[in-house]
């Protein structure tokens, strides 16, 4: 997988995703985005399998990351409201 670039592993994913949720992800995105990703969709011409399963387990272990990521930031975030707040104040954020 390591000929692909970030930009080919978002082609394969938004064409995994489907139609309307790609183009959900194309409104988040700047116009140089959206040229950039558009012109690799209309060039690719074949996926490998290898190439999807690669680029989706990679997806996988970045979100599984991110989430734990999240998970431990809101976990810091609760304890340092409730220390700086108090219990009450910082359940009312």
């Amino acid at each position: 997988m390591s000929n692909l670039t970030g930009t080919d592993k978002s082609v394969i994913l938004l064409m995994t995703i489907g139609e309307d949720r790609a183009a959900e992800v194309f409104k988040h995105l700047s116009q140089r985005e959206v040229q950039t990703l558009s012109a690799a969709m209309a060039n690719v011409t074949q996926i490998s399998n290898k190439q999807l399963t690669d680029v989706l387990a990679e997806f996988e272990q970045e979100a599984e990351q991110f989430a734990a990521l999240n998970i431990n930031a809101n976990d810091y975030l609760r304890s340092v409201l409730v220390k700086a707040l108090g219990e009450e104040r910082a359940a009312s954020l």
